[in-house]
C-alpha cells in the first residue's frame, strides 16, 4: 500500500467541476486513479465547521485512494464549503440526494462498481444509499449512532462557544435550543443557521445494527466505543482530537486507519478491476454546461510558486475594476469558517464586484508541502513565506481578469499574508480587507516569555516552603502532577499572555475574578512600546501601507485578545501617521473566527457598506 504526503505529486488528474443539481451547483472533485481503477469510491463528508477541520486530511485520504488504484470522487453538500445553497433550506434528505447525484455521475463516468466512504453525517447518509442498492459497497467512519445524536454534540460545542462569549444573563441550555428549534426558530451552530426543518430531518436517519444489513459493508469505530462484530465491525488507532474537530495535527498519523480501509476495498474489487476495460470511456467529456450563466466557478491555476485551486464569484450587472480576493484563514480551506468568505464574495458579486478565493499550495484542495502542525504551519506564515505565491496569484488574475487591481482579505494568518502581499505587490493591490490580524510572531511556550526568570523564583519558593500534600490543596487540582501545576499557575501570575487571556476573558477563570480589568489592561499595555514577540517585518509593512493613505478595513472580535494586542502595537506602530483611508470596527459579542452572534452577517454588511474605501467613490451609508 502506498501513502499519499503533503508534497508528493498528485496521483493522476484532478478535476474540479460543478455540477448543476436540483436548480444549486455542487462542487465535486474527481481524483483519477494512475492506471485502471479497481472501483469507483465516492467521499461523503461532515457537515459544516466538522467539514472546515477535516479538510486537509480528506484530500489527503482521496489522494491516497487514487495513489491505490481508485478513482475518487469528492463533493459538498449544498450550503457547505463550495457548493451554492442557502444552508438554512437544507435538511438530511436534501443531502441525501447530493450524494445519489455524485454516486450517480460515478458510476455513469466508471466501469467499475461504486463504492461511499462516509465520515460522520456521510456515514449516515451512505447506510441508506447503500440499503436502497445505489451503492456496491459502503464503509462507515466514526458512524454517530443517529442523526439527531451528531446534532446534539455539536449543540454541546455551541454551548461552549456561549460560555467564552457570555457578557451576562441567564445562559441557554441544549434543551433550551431544541426547544426553539421544534418551535421554529432559527439557530446559529459554528456560523451556519440551522431550521426546524433539519432538527426534524434527523428522525430518519440512524445507524442500523449489522443484522439489518449485508454484503460489502464495513463500520469503523474512531473512539473508545465497541465496533459492531467482524466481518461489519473494526476499530482504528488515530490521534486526539479525531482529525474532525479542532486539532493541532494538520498531517495526523492516519495510517493504520487508511491501511484498514483500503484493505477492505481491496478484498472487495481487486479481483474485478480487470473487468473494466472500457475505463473512462465516458468521463473524459467535459461537465455538461449550465444552462444559465454560473453563479460560480471552479479554477485550477499552476503558478511558477505552486498550484491553486480556487472559485470564482461571477458578477452581476456591471462589472467593477478592482476583484476581492481571499487567502487562506490559517489553513482553514479557502471557503472560511462557517463559509464566511464564500457568503461574502456571494453577496459583493451580487454588486458587480468580481471575487476570488483560492486555497495556496498545501492548503485545502491545492497541493503542496505542509508542515505536521499548526505550530510548525503559522512561522510560515508570519514569516511571509506564502508571500511570493500570493503575488504571482494577484499578477495572473489582474492580467487574465483584465482588472486595475484586487483588494486581498484573509483573517487570522490570511490577514498576516494579505499584508506582506500589499507590501510587495503594491501595483496591483488596492487595498486590504483584514479580519482579526495577528501582528506578533507567536506565542511564547513554557519558559520562553518574558515571565519565565519570576516563574522559576515562586515555584522553588513555594517548594522549599509547602509540602507536597499543601500544594496540591492550594491548586485546588488533582488533574496534574504538582510541579507541572505549579509552572502553570506561575505562567498565569508573571505572563503578560497568562494577564492578557485574564483581562480579556479568553481564560477559563477571567468572569469569576474580580479585577478592575480596564485599568489592569491600561497598566499591562502602556508598560512597554512593542511586546518582545511583535512581528517587526509585518509591523513595518503595516506602517508603510497606512502612511502610504491606502485604503485598509479592519474587523475585530470586540475587547478580545488579538484586538488588544492589536491596538497595542498600532498605538507605537502607527504614532503620528495619519490614519487616512483607515476603518477599524469593532463586532462585539462574538470570537476570533466569527462564527458566533451573527457574525458573518454583520462582516458581510461591512465589506459592502465600505467597499467605496477601495473604489473612491462615494459610500451609500
Amino acid at each position: 500500500m502506498r501513502f499519499w504526503s503533503p508534497g508528493d505529486p498528485i496521483p493522476a488528474d484532478e478535476r474540479p467541476r460543478f455540477v448543476d443539481h436540483q436548480g444549486e451547483q455542487l462542487s465535486v472533485v474527481q481524483h483519477l486513479a494512475p492506471g485502471v481503477p479497481k472501483a469507483a469510491v465516492v467521499l461523503a463528508g461532515p457537515m459544516t465547521l466538522e467539514r472546515s477541520h477535516s479538510a486537509l486530511t480528506w484530500v489527503r485520504w482521496a489522494r491516497t485512494l487514487a495513489l491505490n488504484g481508485y478513482d475518487v470522487w469528492r463533493f459538498d453538500y449544498r450550503g457547505v464549503g463550495e457548493s451554492t445553497g442557502d444552508f438554512k433550506a437544507q435538511t438530511f434528505a436534501h443531502w441525501q440526494a447530493d450524494l445519489a447525484a455524485v454516486t450517480g455521475l460515478a458510476a455513469s463516468r466508471s466501469a467499475a462498481k461504486v463504492a461511499v466512504v462516509g465520515l460522520r453525517l456521510g456515514a449516515l447518509l451512505g447506510r441508506v444509499a447503500f440499503d436502497a442498492h445505489e451503492v456496491d459497497a459502503f464503509i462507515a467512519w466514526d458512524a454517530p449512532v443517529s442523526g439527531k445524536t451528531m446534532l446534539m454534540d455539536m449543540l454541546r460545542r455551541k454551548l461552549a462557544a456561549d460560555y467564552m462569549e457570555h457578557t451576562g444573563g441567564e445562559k441557554k441550555t441544549r434543551d433550551d435550543y431544541v426547544r426553539e428549534l421544534e418551535n421554529g426558530a432559527v439557530v446559529e451552530v459554528e456560523g451556519y443557521h440551522w431550521s426546524k426543518a433539519l432538527w426534524q430531518s434527523t428522525a430518519a436517519y440512524t445507524f442500523t445494527e449489522p443484522e439489518k444489513l449485508s454484503g460489502q459493508w464495513l463500520s469503523v469505530s474512531l473512539d473508545a466505543r465497541t465496533p459492531p462484530a467482524a466481518p461489519f465491525g473494526a476499530s482504528a488507532k488515530i490521534p486526539r482530537p479525531v482529525f474532525w474537530l479542532q486539532s493541532a495535527h494538520l498531517v495526523a498519523d492516519l495510517k493504520d486507519l487508511f491501511t484498514l480501509t483500503i484493505d477492505r476495498l481491496d478484498s472487495w474489487f481487486t479481483q474485478e478491476a480487470g473487468q473494466a476495460e472500457q475505463r473512462r470511456s465516458r468521463e473524459v467529456e467535459p461537465a455538461t454546461p449550465p444552462t444559465e450563466a454560473p453563479l460560480r466557478t471552479l479554477d485550477v491555476l499552476d503558478l511558477p510558486a505552486g498550484r491553486c485551486v480556487g472559485t470564482l464569484h461571477h458578477p452581476n450587472g456591471t462589472r467593477s475594476k478592482t476583484g476581492l480576493l481571499w487567502v487562506n484563514f490559517g489553513y482553514v480551506p479557502r471557503d472560511g469558517h462557517g463559509g464566511l468568505a464564500a457568503h461574502a464574495s456571494d453577496s459583493m458579486a451580487r454588486r458587480g464586484v468580481p471575487c476570488f478565493r483560492y486555497d495556496l499550495p498545501g492548503l485545502g484542495d491545492a497541493p503542496g508541502p505542509l508542515p505536521a502542525t499548526t505550530h510548525q504551519f503559522f512561522p510560515v506564515v508570519t514569516s511571509g513565506q506564502l508571500t511570493d505565491v500570493t503575488t504571482q496569484l494577484v499578477q495572473r488574475l489582474c492580467e487574465r481578469e483584465q482588472l486595475d487591481g484586487l483588494v486581498v482579505a484573509g483573517l487570522c494568518g490570511g490577514a498576516v499574508n494579505a499584508i506582506f502581499t500589499a507590501d510587495a505587490q503594491k501595483e496591483r493591490v488596492r487595498g486590504l480587507v483584514l479580519l482579526e490580524p495577528e501582528m506578533y510572531v507567536t506565542e511564547p511556550k513554557k519558559d520562553d516569555d518574558e515571565g519565565a526568570a519570576p516563574r522559576r523564583k515562586t515555584r522553588d519558593w513555594v517548594r522549599s516552603k509547602l509540602p507536597e500534600s499543601k500544594v496540591i490543596d492550594l491548586l485546588l487540582s488533582r488533574e496534574l502532577p504538582y510541579e507541572q501545576q505549579l509552572e502553570k499557575l506561575g505562567s498565569k501570575v508573571f505572563s503578560y499572555w497568562g494577564w492578557m487571556r485574564l483581562l480579556t476573558l479568553e481564560n477559563r477563570y477571567g468572569r469569576y475574578v474580580p479585577l478592575p480589568r480596564k485599568q489592569i489592561l491600561d497598566f499591562v499595555l502602556s508598560r512597554s512600546a512593542l511586546p518582545a514577540v511583535t512581528n517587526l517585518p509585518l509591523a513595518s509593512a503595516w506602517a508603510r501601507w497606512v502612511g502610504e493613505k491606502r485604503p485598509a478595513l479592519i474587523i475585530t472580535a470586540d475587547a478580545k485578545l488579538r484586538e488588544v494586542f492589536f491596538d497595542r502595537i498600532n498605538r507605537t506602530v502607527l504614532a503620528g501617521i495619519d490614519r487616512q483611508n483607515y476603518v477599524h470596527v469593532r463586532v462585539p459579542g462574538t470570537n476570533h473566527i466569527f462564527t458566533t452572534g451573527g457574525a458573518i452577517a454583520t462582516v458581510t454588511s461591512l465589506l459592502e457598506r465600505h467597499w467605496p474605501l477601495f473604489t473612491g467613490t462615494p459610500s451609500s451609508s
